[in-house]
This record gives C-alpha cells, sequence and structure tokens, in this order.
C-alpha cells in the first residue's frame, strides 16, 4: 500500500491494511513521517515504511505539489526494488495524488494488480481550495491525470455510489470500478464499548451543568470548525455549560485557536495537542452529547460522506450536519439534523434544540441505526477482500 498519510492516525488506510493483514496477506504501507516517528516499525500486524516527507500543512499549491513529488519518486523507487525482490504481488495506492498509483510502474508492467482507492476528488478539492473555476488550466490537468490514473490501475474503489458515478462520467470503465463505503471499523466504534452519554427518555433541564460536543478530523477552512466555534458563542448565552471539544489538526488549527481566544472562549472550546490515532478516539468521544459536521458546501465537500459523520453515529451520538449532497442521499431530514453552512446562528439553533429535546437524538439514533444495519464495515471489508483475492 502506499498513502500520502500519516498512517497511525488515517482510519480508512488502517481500516483497509489491517483487514487485509488478518485474513493473511503480507501488507507493507508506504506512508508519510513525522519527526521523531521510526522509519520502519509493525502495527496491527502490517509493516510500515515511514518514508522521510511530512505532512506539512499550507496554502501553497507549489508546496503540495513538491512534497507529492518527492514522496512519489521515493515509492516508485521503494515499490521498484521490492518488485524485482520478489514481495510484491498487489500495490493498493490511495489518494491523494492520483498519480501516485504510478509509483507501480514496474509492477503494472510485469502483469501485477493495481489498486486506485480514491479517497477524494482531486480536481473539486484544488479548486474549492485554491478558488480555481472548472475551466482552469490547473483542473483541467487535474481531470486529465485522474483519467489516466484510473485508466493505469487494473481496479478503481470509489467510497460510495454518488462518487462512483461521477468517476464513471469522467471516463472511469464502470467494469473496473467497485464501491468500498468509508464506514467505521465496528472493533473500534464500538456502542457497547464506548457509548456516547445516555440519551434519557425525558427532556432534561433546559440548563444542564454540562452539554458536551465534538468536532474531530482535519481542521482546514472548508470543513467550517469556525462556525462551530462562532455558534457555542451565541449558545452558551442561554447553556453556560456548553463544551466544544475540538480534535484534530490541520491548516486552519492556529486561526482556529486565535478566534477562541478572541471570542473570549477559552473555557468553553478546547483543542487536542494535534491529531489522534484512530483508535484512541472513542475513548476521547465518550460522554459526548451531540457531534458536529459543519463543513462549508462546494464541488469538494459536497462528495464527500464524512467519516466522522459514520463514526459519531456507531457510538450512538446524535449529529448536526451541514446538508451536502451525499449525505442527503442517504439520510433523511429525521434522521439527522441540519444547520446552515457558514450560520453560527443556524448552528447555535440547533445545538440549542438538542440540549433542551434529548428525546430528539434518541430517535434520530434509532432511526439511523437502520442505515447501519444495511451498510457496516463487515460487509465492505468482504468487497476488500475479494477484490485482492486469496493470498498466496
Amino acid at each position: 500500500m502506499i498513502a500520502f498519510t500519516h498512517y497511525d492516525a488515517d482510519p480508512r488506510v488502517r481500516r483497509e491494511a489491517e483487514a487485509l493483514a488478518a485474513a493473511g496477506h503480507r501488507v507493507r504501507v508506504l506512508a508519510l513521517r513525522d519527526r521523531g516517528e521510526p522509519a520502519h516499525g509493525e502495527l496491527g500486524g502490517v509493516e510500515i515504511f515511514r518514508l522521510p516527507v511530512a505532512r506539512k500543512r499550507g496554502s501553497s499549491s507549489a508546496s503540495y505539489l513538491g512534497r507529492y513529488g518527492l514522496f512519489f519518486l521515493l515509492s516508485l523507487l521503494h515499490t521498484s526494488m521490492a518488485f524485482v525482490g520478489g514481495k510484491i504481488d498487489t500495490v493498493h495506492v490511495h489518494t491523494m495524488p492520483d498519480f501516485l498509483v504510478f509509483a507501480a510502474l514496474l509492477p503494472r508492467i510485469f502483469g501485477r494488480k493495481v489498486i486506485l482507492d480514491v479517497h477524494d476528488m482531486m480536481p473539486e478539492l484544488f479548486g474549492a481550495k485554491f478558488r480555481a473555476g472548472d475551466k482552469s488550466l490547473a483542473v483541467r490537468l487535474l481531470k486529465l491525470q485522474e483519467n489516466l490514473s484510473t485508466r493505469f490501475a487494473n481496479r478503481v474503489i470509489a467510497v460510495h455510489d454518488p462518487h462512483r458515478d461521477v468517476l464513471l462520467a469522467r471516463n472511469t470503465h464502470p467494469h473496473k470500478t467497485e464501491v468500498i463505503m468509508n464506514l467505521p471499523d465496528e472493533r473500534i466504534f464500538s456502542r457497547n464499548g464506548h457509548a456516547s452519554r445516555p440519551h434519557e427518555e425525558t427532556p432534561r433541564p433546559e440548563r444542564p451543568a454540562t452539554y458536551n460536543i465534538v468536532y474531530h478530523g482535519t481542521l482546514a477552512p472548508r470543513h467550517g470548525v469556525d462556525t462551530a466555534i462562532r455558534a457555542c458563542d451565541i449558545a452558551r448565552r442561554e447553556l453556560p455549560g456548553l463544551r466544544l471539544r475540538v480534535i484534530g489538526d490541520g491548516d486552519d488549527r492556529q486561526a482556529l485557536l486565535d478566534l477562541t481566544q478572541r471570542k473570549g472562549l477559552e473555557d468553553v472550546v478546547s483543542f487536542s495537542e494535534g491529531a489522534v490515532p484512530v483508535d484512541r478516539l472513542p475513548d476521547l468521544l465518550t460522554g459526548t452529547d451531540l457531534g458536529l459536521v459543519p463543513s462549508r458546501v462546494d464541488p469538494s465537500t459536497d462528495l464527500m460522506l464524512p467519516s466522522k459523520l459514520m463514526e459519531y453515529l456507531q457510538l450512538g451520538i446524535p449529529v448536526v450536519c451541514s446538508p451536502l449532497r451525499v449525505v442527503r442521499h442517504y439520510f433523511s431530514d429525521d434522521g439527522l439534523t441540519y444547520a446552515e453552512p457558514g450560520n453560527p446562528s443556524s448552528w447555535a439553533a440547533a445545538i440549542l434544540r438538542h440540549a433542551r429535546d434529548p428525546r430528539l437524538g434518541a430517535e434520530q439514533i434509532a432511526r439511523c441505526d437502520a442505515f447501519l444495519a444495511r451498510h457496516s464495515w463487515d460487509c465492505e471489508k468482504q468487497k476488500l477482500l475479494a477484490l485482492h483475492g486469496p493470498n498466496s
């Protein structure tokens, strides 16, 4: 596996790698390395090679391209040497970037299987992040490299049905495309093992001692964490016990810390030290009353089914969410509470609504349980194992 990510904190990459290892495959992952991390290690039965590239975050497209390029070259060298040494049957590449799939050039030439696992749509994400129009040269080039990458791969994985539809519309062949949804691993996100705060059958007083809400994930402007912080500034006037925990790291971290300080919310909003390994998340989410998914709506976020949303639901935590197109494809208005993206007043009203009526969250979780019964990681894992075939 090749993934431009910090392996320990990436739930999808870890989930797939560990599922394959548990099925008897020998799995090696090439990933990023932060300062102080060992170059080589093992976790959950998976061998990890951390290449000397860090995921420094920033707003410069040139800096992203430079780190992508270095990671690609190191991955190409490592993969080619491993293939010559007889250690590769399949190369499974996680995006972004899409062109990482060409690090499997030598194995592909000699008939080995190459799988491209498309997490996000690069043209839409680049356009939203750098405000580039659909007809800009950069976005057109990204669509071209996406098309070349999916053509190069033997098989392509999409993360949900609308995602697959976009890939097919951009000339990815239907016969090579499989949907494997980004769902929580039930071994880690167990409602029995790590339950959220129980939701009473009768309403609580309007002013509970504490009301705990959480956002976890990437801290980037498109994810709207600033909206959640501003909403807390409004809602705390009626809900003095309101507490927001922000868990994660990203480009927007310092701006969010500054916003919290300007609003005088240091006793309301707290931040984790940075990104958190996925297996630590359930403990950190214990006691949470409400999960937030406050993404702004743009062409990239509209194609996302956020993993944090699925993790909250798996743990029995009610959710307030932006009305993203893919989310509404799977969840009706009575399963989640939707709030207007970028509107702190709308988010404050949704938070107060849940705080005043805990039955609302309990009823929504009961409705979402039907979705979780139909869609589980255990089912998606079987598709992944079938895609790779029996271990040799």
